[in-house]
């Protein structure tokens, strides 16, 4: 795996175990990486910003920092293109109509003008 790659799986194996957080161990684990490889990213990726390591319980998760790249990836982010090729193809192969609704919140499976008032 490329340096790159093991950057990513080191820091995707730690926001994956986001609400607890990932050990050192954990992340060995997770990733199959060497440990000297996990230990140096671990620390340059703390030292960066984008994780946080936790003295107490020994576990790093992933900092506001990645949150705020994450915001604006998404802010920015066109969805409707990258899935309209999708819905043509759908639609093409079954002749039918075809469309896609955006999950606004965790429970509720309807769009804003959808919702019914209360």
């Amino acid at each position: 795996m490329n340096p790159l790659g093991k950057i990513f799986a080191v820091l995707e194996a730690v926001i994956s175990h986001q609400e607890n957080g990932l050990t050192f161990a954990g992340t060995v684990a997770s990733t199959a990486l060497p440990k000297a490889s996990v230990h140096r990213i671990l620390k340059g990726m703390t030292e960066l910003g984008y994780l946080i390591f936790n003295s107490e319980t020994k576990r790093y998760s992933g900092a506001l920092k990645l949150a705020a790249l994450g915001a604006e990836v998404t802010t920015n982010f066109d969805f409707r293109k990258l899935v309209h090729p999708q819905l043509i193809r759908l639609q093409q192969e079954t002749n039918h109509t075809s469309n896609i609704e955006i999950l606004y919140r965790k429970h509720d499976h309807r769009s804003p003008r959808t919702q019914k008032r209360t």
